[in-house]
């Protein structure tokens, strides 16, 4: 045993790094057995589980069912907590999956159309490098800054700069996206009253401290959790990719389509001349 030990030294004095399992000289391996850290913190950040892999065993994992202090308690939350203890309310899991699922079906029907979806989240942190992740995995748009007021109300003044020089190119009178993927809907109450008076839906993570009636689509969650923010947008931007791949299959299907009609109108005419 010590001169395996003194073996694995040197070989970690020349490696001048911690043994790696896929490094070590096969008789090493051969004199025993070495311990393979599997655990990624980035595993949600980077490869995120879609909306049918989601077990509550995840959901509870990345602390989702940590609610606020029984003070801060919204009476409108009281069907998803399932309990109280040390004064903390426990968000019940089994609501979270199931409303997690719905918000993945619209955001997956709403890509699928060719929609614009926005993911926001204005914490900064990990918070953020989870939100820009999750809008570049779906190929959609982001925001982790301060919501400029009156984007979406009062669009003409407000993105007026944008408007390109030719006179030809105009764009519409209203910006708006067709989705609002809220993160963190408690900072954002004007976000909220924009999209309202936009007719714009919200999908958004609804803590035991806010009215789930001011979203359209809530998921009770922890929104103060990192981990669990970078699973739900990861959950949703997954679903929002599906539906996008699905839809360039449906225009590459037309198109092929489209030229199989022309070709075949082609040979008719042909013909007939």
């Amino acid at each position: 045993m010590s001169e395996k030990l003194k073996a694995l030294n040197s070989l970690s004095r020349l490696l001048g790094a911690p043994i790696i399992a896929d490094k070590v000289p096969s008789f090493i391996k051969q004199t025993g057995t070495l311990k393979q850290i599997y655990y990624t913190p980035d595993k949600t950040l980077n490869n995120p589980p879609t909306p049918y892999d989601l077990t509550l065993s995840s959901l509870l994992s990345a602390g989702l069912h940590i609610g606020h202090s029984k003070s801060l308690w919204n009476p409108n939350t009281s069907p998803f907590i399932f309990g109280i203890r040390h004064g903390i309310s426990i968000i019940n899991l089994e609501h979270t999956l199931i409303y997690l699922r719905r918000a993945c079906k619209v955001t997956r029907e709403i890509s699928y159309r060719g929609g614009t979806i926005l993911f926001i989240n204005t914490r900064g942190g990990g918070f953020a490098r989870a939100t820009i992740n999750a809008a570049k995995r779906c190929e959609q748009f982001q925001l982790t800054t301060r919501w400029l007021p009156g984007t979406i109300t009062n669009s003409q003044q407000i993105l007026g700069h944008l408007m390109p020089k030719k006179p030809e190119e105009i764009l519409p009178k209203v910006f708006k996206p067709d989705l609002i993927i809220l993160l963190n809907p408690l900072e954002n109450t004007i976000v909220l009253e924009e999209a309202k008076h936009g007719n714009v839906p919200t999908i958004g993570i609804v803590d035991t401290d806010f009215d789930p009636r001011k979203v359209s689509w809530p998921i009770p969650a922890n929104d103060d959790s990192v981990r669990g923010v970078e699973l739900i947008a990861g959950v949703l931007s997954v679903a929002a990719r599906d539906g996008l791949l699905h839809r360039r299959q449906m225009m590459e299907k037309m198109e092929s389509q489209r030229i199989k009609n022309r070709s075949t109108i082609v040979k008719i005419t042909s013909k007939t001349n």
